[in-house]
């Protein structure tokens, strides 16, 4: 998930709470900066507590791509 102002204060400590077995939340930044979140659901999305919870109000606004769709605009787009 790309955030559009980064991620709120406490958001990822927040979420980490709500994982439970296999599931992981990881902040990373791109080249300019804007953070990123990723998010690696092994029971499926639908499932997820996250997923029922992490909400723009806790986290901040983001954008969110499946994996494969990432992969797949990629190389559309030549990368």
């Amino acid at each position: 998930m790309v955030m559009k102002d980064g991620i709120k204060a406490g958001a990822l400590e927040a979420v980490q709470s709500l994982c439970r077995t296999g599931e992981a939340v990881e902040v990373a930044k791109f080249r300019n900066g804007d953070d990123v979140l990723y998010f690696w659901f092994p029971h499926g999305q639908g499932e997820s507590e996250i997923f029922r919870k992490a909400t723009p109000k806790m986290l901040g606004m983001g954008t969110g791509r499946n994996w494969n769709t990432v992969l797949k605009l990629g190389e559309m787009v030549g990368v």
